[in-house]
């Protein structure tokens, strides 16, 4: 397979930062391609020998809502496909539950969540797999994605601290394969 096509999210190792670096503390597009929903803890772009570039999510108080997102375009090419979505997580506080993700479709007729659970709170590769149902009875125009988000807490009450993410790749198969 040909290298440089696979992966449909754009700067999943956080390696482009052309809009903004620092600390976001609120709603918006944070590095490249990137959107949060933040009220209450943060997102840093920051960097280590072991895992280069990622993203640290901080959660301060069990009442905050953290989002970390990409909006992925023409929604409907991937209607009935089997995708995975893969990421590298370390750092995570101590808790007992595990973390979430939710992948959901934004057409014209509002916002309806696809696929969303859970995945082991400890470090290491995570991956996701799911089919995308028929998408043939929603109408799509130029604002329409599919919303990929590894990584949600939205006033959980369940754990306070800092995770780091990286290497988030979506693609096509049942199989993560390395990141690219």
């Amino acid at each position: 397979k040909p290298s440089g096509f696979k992966n449909y999210i754009i700067n999943g190792g956080f390696d482009v930062k052309q809009r903004s670096v620092g600390v976001f503390t609120s709603d918006g597009y944070t590095i490249d391609r990137w959107f949060s929903y933040i009220t209450g803890g943060n997102v840093e772009y920051l960097y280590n020998s072991t895992y280069k570039n990622y993203a640290q999510l901080t959660v301060s108080n069990t009442t905050d809502t953290i989002t970390l997102e990409q909006r992925v375009e023409f929604p409907d090419k991937y209607s009935l496909e089997t995708m995975t979505l893969s990421f590298d997580l370390f750092g995570p506080p101590s808790a007992s539950n595990a973390m979430k993700y939710e992948i959901a479709l934004v057409h014209t007729g509002g916002r309806a969540s696809l696929f969303h659970g859970s995945y082991s709170i400890g470090a290491g590769k995570k991956s996701i797999t799911f089919t995308v149902p028929d998408l043939s009875g929603y109408t799509f125009d130029a604002s329409s994605y599919l919303e990929i988000r590894p990584f949600y807490y939205i006033s959980e009450g369940t754990w306070t601290g800092a995770i780091g993410i990286t290497n988030i790749q979506l693609e096509k198969g049942s199989v993560a394969t390395p990141f690219e």
